[in-house]
């Protein structure tokens, strides 16, 4: 079910988070230099003004949003892509499939896309170097695949490890079942 699902998504993210938050400690490397960051904008007469963005006082290795927009852009696509292979190998019109999978690609760009411009941000207003960010991501996108195999059951070194039914059996009302 789709209860499952969220579920484990939500405990994946906290567990993101909190490796993200031990991963700035451990590597512990600062943030850009400067203090205080300018970004320009556009008023609403079209004049560019600078506007200043304060930087978090935390360290910058690995960047938290990156890592946090890399779990939940990868997550979210293989959630994406087992509901429609789900969808399309019950439904027999060819047209129906080809829709779901170009329905698939635009929401895959838009997710993407999404999680480009806002690390490009990150790293253009200097609150964080684009090593940071690349491993940021690198750190999300594999926690969302390490998790994603937990949360299925299919993870090779820990086989037995299905947190979709655990979740299903002790935190969800009963019958509620788990969503492939």
């Amino acid at each position: 079910r789709q209860d499952t699902y969220m579920w484990t998504f939500w405990i994946g993210s906290i567990l993101n988070a909190i490796a993200s938050k031990v991963l700035k400690r451990i590597l512990n490397q600062d943030r850009p230099d400067d203090d205080f960051t300018a970004v320009s904008a556009a008023d609403d007469d079209g004049t560019t003004v600078e506007m200043g963005v304060s930087k978090p006082n935390d360290k910058g290795m690995p960047s938290s949003h990156a890592m946090s927009l890399g779990f939940i852009g990868m997550y979210t696509s293989i959630g994406l892509w087992n509901s429609l292979t789900q969808l399309a190998s019950s439904v027999s019109s060819s047209n129906t499939i080809g829709s779901f999978f170009v329905i698939a690609s635009t929401v895959y760009g838009l997710i993407w896309s999404y999680v480009a411009v806002s690390l490009i941000y990150r790293v253009k207003s200097r609150l964080h170097t684009i090593e940071q960010v690349w491993v940021g991501l690198f750190f999300g996108v594999t926690n969302a695949l390490f998790w994603n195999s937990l949360a299925h059951g299919t993870n090779p070194l820990i086989p037995s490890a299905n947190v979709m039914d655990t979740v299903s059996f002790y935190v969800l009302p009963e019958g509620s079942g788990t969503f492939v």
